[in-house]
């Protein structure tokens, strides 16, 4: 498995937990779920993170992988085809 760089997620565990409690859309709590699992957690991995969030593995590396890119603002985004 890939190491996680924990230095990335810039907010801190209590700002991650207000914001899970404040995000205006429900489907976004898992995606910070993830953030505060790998802060609180230095050995857990990604893997680990999908299975105790039901999610599989591939949707929390991509969800990793955003939030890599551009933030919580490219974590917090919703594209769907179709939808708007």
């Amino acid at each position: 498995m890939k190491v996680i760089d924990r230095k990335l997620i810039k907010e801190d565990i209590k700002e991650l937990k207000k914001l899970q409690k404040t995000v205006k859309h429900r489907r976004f709590v898992p995606r910070i779920q993830m953030l505060i699992l790998l802060k609180e957690n230095p050995k857990i991995t990604l893997k680990d993170v999908a299975n105790l969030l039901n999610y599989g593995y591939k949707t929390v590396k991509t969800w990793w992988k955003n939030y890599k890119e551009g933030g919580l603002e490219k974590l917090l985004e919703w594209k769907v085809e179709g939808f708007k």
